[in-house]
């Protein structure tokens, strides 16, 4: 019985760990707004893990995403994912930096997670004025840029320290470039790592091999298409949280 209760705790957080994650419905107004096509992919492992992403509204010409891994699984990952969640919603990015606000989530997560406890985080806008992608990374995943003139694909950077590890850390503005027919794509790293037991992850080149074969696309590109092959081959269940993110702007 203590077992059901607990099985029963866990799927309630998991469900509730959802509904923090933008419906199809809140994808579809962005896509009105800025003429694009916003697609996603979440697939939680066998335990409440710690990923989740957003989307900020910011201006008529500007939005925010991000995409945030908290370490650990359970319940204490789950939390955090909740707390993260709302104090984004609450004090959302407005005229500072990607790496101002990196920053100022970074000393406040300080404050509120256990010594151990970090989150590896990618934050940026989508800036069409002046056609591109301006964001900062905290050791993620680094956003990958489809180019589909060109058929081609440039990969950003994750590189940055962990938040919730070093109230002194210092972040960095990177920028890609973002263009009507171009795509944004970003994702977990359990899309690189799972199946590494079985020696069948895809690791960083594999990845970006899965955004290339797609990258002529662009246009009617959805997140399906990049990881349907990872997600044929994939061993289940997930060792880890699963979410992915496509962004094109259509021409």
């Amino acid at each position: 019985m203590k077992q059901q209760g607990l099985n029963q705790e866990l799927m309630r957080a998991l469900n509730m760990q959802r509904d923090l994650l933008p419906s199809r419905e809140a994808e579809r107004i962005l896509e009105r707004a800025y003429n694009i096509r916003l697609t996603s992919h979440y697939e939680p492992s066998t335990e409440v893990g710690g990923d989740i992403w957003g989307v900020q509204l910011i201006s008529e010409m500007k939005f925010m995403l991000y995409l945030v891994d908290f370490s650990g699984h359970g319940i204490a990952a789950a939390m955090n994912t909740f707390r993260m969640h709302s104090k984004i919603d609450s004090q959302p990015i407005t005229n500072e930096t990607p790496k101002d606000y990196l920053e100022y989530l970074n000393l406040w997560l300080c404050d509120q997670m256990q010594t151990g406890q970090y989150a590896t985080v990618l934050i940026g806008v989508v800036d069409f004025e002046n056609e591109v992608f301006e964001y900062a990374a905290a050791g993620s995943t680094a956003p990958i840029r489809i180019n589909s003139i060109e058929q081609s694909i440039e990969v950003g950077s994750g590189k940055g320290v962990p938040l919730g590890i070093n109230k002194k850390a210092v972040y960095e503005n990177r920028k890609l470039p973002f263009k009507m027919g171009d795509g944004l794509f970003l994702y977990s790293d359990a899309l690189v790592e799972h199946g590494r037991k079985e020696k069948l992850d895809l690791g960083h080149a594999g990845v970006e091999k899965l955004v290339l074969r797609v990258a002529g696309l662009t246009n009617d590109l959805i997140v399906e298409d990049i990881i349907a092959p990872f997600l044929s081959m994939a061993p289940r269940p997930l060792n880890d949280d699963l979410t992915a993110v496509c962004c094109i702007w259509k021409y």
